[in-house]
């Protein structure tokens, strides 16, 4: 069994530092101040979609490739069905992606003022 005045050595000899205001009180985690942002980050990403839309559409596939092909033992037919499904569900799962990353928007183009520099103009100069 642990000896629990060992530990207790342990938790008192690593003393944290805490904020000038907050003496009084300790908190084991500071709570998180949430802001929201002016453009919220998207929940699913081009990459991520085309992941599992890919896998599961050529999984699905798969696993109709595999139930018919011409097998007539149970055990048979089951195993071609997994196979088949994990090997194009991975394979479809790959193309997905990279689908995904090759769609992906670059960065806006800077835009060009008379003369061909490539800056932005001043606003202030604009009627």
């Amino acid at each position: 069994m642990a000896n629990p005045s060992r530990w207790k050595h342990l938790r008192n000899s690593l003393p944290l530092p805490i904020a000038a205001g907050q003496r009084g009180r300790q908190r084991a985690v500071r709570p998180h101040r949430w802001q929201p942002a002016a453009n919220p980050p998207r929940r699913f990403s081009r990459v991520t979609i085309g992941f599992w839309l890919g896998g599961i559409a050529l999984g699905t596939t798969g696993c109709v490739l595999g139930a018919c092909l011409p097998y007539r033992h149970p055990v048979a037919v089951t195993i071609s069905v997994l196979w088949w499904g994990i090997y194009l569900g991975c394979f479809g799962a790959g193309v997905g992606a990279l689908i995904g990353t090759l769609t992906k928007r670059g960065p806006a183009a800077l835009s060009r003022v008379p003369g061909g520099a490539s800056e932005f103009p001043n606003w202030e100069d604009l009627p």
